[in-house]
This record gives C-alpha cells, sequence and structure tokens, in this order.
C-alpha cells in the first residue's frame, strides 16, 4: 500500500470513541496474549473488561478445558463475574513490558473473593 506524502502545514489526526478505544484495546491484548500471558491462543477464552470511572481494564485468560464439552462450558465457570472481579481485584502490574504482568488464581479463589464483597 502506497503511503501518502504528510505535508509540512498538515497533521493527521484520528479521534475514537469509548466503544472504538476498548474494541482496539481488546484485539491489542488478544494479538500479544501469548507475550502478556504467557498462554497459547487456542487453549484459552479471553474475557475483558473496562472500568471508565477509574481508568482501569482487565484481561482475564482461562483455560478452554475439555475440548469434548459445549463452548458454554469452557473457561471460566458461569459463577465467576469478570465485571465484580474488576472491582474487586488489585493492579497486577503498572506496565506490559515487566516481568510478573500477571497474576494467577484458582477458580476457589476468585470464588471466594466474590463471596467476600457482597
Amino acid at each position: 500500500m502506497k503511503k501518502k506524502e504528510l505535508q509540512d502545514d498538515c497533521a493527521r489526526v484520528i479521534k475514537i470513541s469509548g466503544d472504538a478505544l476498548y474494541e482496539l484495546i481488546c484485539e491489542h491484548f488478544g494479538d500479544k496474549l501469548e507475550a502478556y500471558m504467557d498462554a497459547e491462543p487456542t487453549q484459552v477464552m479471553q474475557y475483558c473488561g473496562m472500568d471508565w470511572e477509574n481508568g482501569s481494564f482487565i484481561f482475564c485468560v482461562a483455560n478452554v478445558g475439555d475440548e469434548d464439552a459445549a463452548p458454554s462450558d469452557w473457561g471460566l465457570p458461569n459463577d465467576i463475574d469478570i465485571e465484580k472481579l474488576h472491582r474487586l481485584l488489585p493492579e497486577t502490574t503498572t506496565s506490559l513490558y515487566q516481568p510478573n504482568r500477571y497474576k494467577e488464581y484458582t477458580f476457589e479463589e476468585l470464588r471466594k473473593m466474590l463471596k467476600e464483597s457482597v
């Protein structure tokens, strides 16, 4: 694809909505899943959430599990609500370029957090 030359007295601008920004962030994390989460994209389900009020984003992966199971049974169990976890979990890193970017929780630990928050 041929690039257009930018004139000296011009600026190019992109302005996008919050929905488009969220879409961009989710797609980026999906594209970088192996690097950010040390996981194989074909073996996990991905979950994203955005808290616009607090300016935070959550990205979670969980094993697909039994590939013979119904897709509704893959990934996080239904009783683990990613949006509620987003409000409860502490920040895991200040930079995606640092080691130890993510924290691994068992489903039971996540359930306990959710139960204790009620």
